[in-house]
């Protein structure tokens, strides 16, 4: 995967005022002067400071700002897309999630950040832009695509998408480099499919794409039973839900679908374990074992992965 990232960087200018010079007769007798010359006046170009390592909500939004998102590389829509859903919205969808899961993996790289202080964001392809990949417009291979999108961001501790900061007239770039073969799916193809899904993220390493369950009432009131006993009928229970929301997502055929059917799975969530990890908000880690059942292909390959929440 290459990941391409454009940075507004600031120069910082400084002006320099010419000295006037006064030219006399060595000796002091009827040499003529040069009157000094008026200073010329230079204007202060006010530049903004570099956005720094430094995350918060105002160094996320600059961050949005200036850059335009682009990423070129392998990824998932193939030929012969004729699954495509009711009101175009599948491509939009899994657009929008790559979009996000992007966003968060360049915040990764660029900026530090206190754990416990996690952001979130939500993004929105505007609405005449998702029109550019439908039924009647298949997604084509080695094109690019520009998007234009709105985006709201937040401190993952905020109870309401009302406090976020939004942001509109923005930009992302996107070009599929690889052209996937609906009878010979690899594996990356399989995995990749199962992270276009909030909450099934398979990469562990970027603490951002941890799916944030903090502001669900039942996760709140799991997480308090949890911190009391995290007894095996405990455990089964979130083991029954879990898996019951993953299937809901890879075996649908709503509008919320994949765009075509063999990359649709069952779930079998294993095991579920609480990190050891004390936050500083009272939230609890939990860690997913699950293995996904890819049953519309002629081997029925399995994937196991993992992924981690915060309730």
């Amino acid at each position: 995967m290459r990941k391409l990232l454009s940075i507004l960087a600031a120069l910082t200018l400084v002006g320099t005022s010419a000295s006037s010079v006064v030219a006399c007769d060595m000796f002091g007798g009827g040499g003529e002067t040069t009157e000094p010359e008026p200073e010329e006046e230079v204007e202060e170009v006010e530049v903004d400071e570099p956005i720094g390592r430094e995350l918060n909500i105002k160094s996320f939004e600059r961050f949005l700002r200036e850059t335009e998102i682009k990423y070129e590389g392998p990824y998932i829509f193939a030929k012969n897309q004729d699954e495509w859903l009711i009101n175009n919205s599948t491509a939009k969808r899994i657009i929008d999630h790559k979009l996000e899961v992007y966003i968060l993996e360049l915040l990764n790289e660029q900026f530090d950040f206190d754990f416990d202080d996690r952001y979130e964001i939500a993004v929105n392809i505007s609405g005449e832009d998702k029109n550019q990949i439908t039924k009647q417009k298949p997604f084509e291979v080695n094109k690019e695509y520009r998007f234009k999108y709105y985006a709201s961001i937040r401190s993952a501790q905020s109870t309401n998408w009302q406090d976020a900061v939004d942001i509109s007239d923005l930009y992302f770039t996107f070009k599929q480099t690889n052209e996937p073969e609906r009878n010979n799916i690899t594996n990356e193809i399989l995995n990749d499919s199962i992270s276009t899904y909030k909450g099934m993220n398979i990469n562990e390493e970027n603490y951002f794409n941890w799916d944030n369950k903090t502001n669900d009432k039942y996760y709140r009131n799991i997480r308090e039973l949890i911190k009391k006993d995290f007894s095996e009928q405990l455990r089964s229970e979130l083991i029954f839900i879990v898996e019951n929301e993953f299937d809901e997502n890879t075996k649908a055929s709503h509008f919320e679908s994949l765009p075509y059917h063999e990359l649709k799975s069952s779930n079998e969530v294993t095991e579920i374990e609480v990190v050891d990890k004390p936050m500083k908000h009272g939230e609890v880690i939990i860690k997913i074992y699950n293995t996904s059942t890819f049953f519309n292909l002629e081997d029925k390959p399995t994937i196991s992965w993992s992924t981690y929440w915060i309730i």
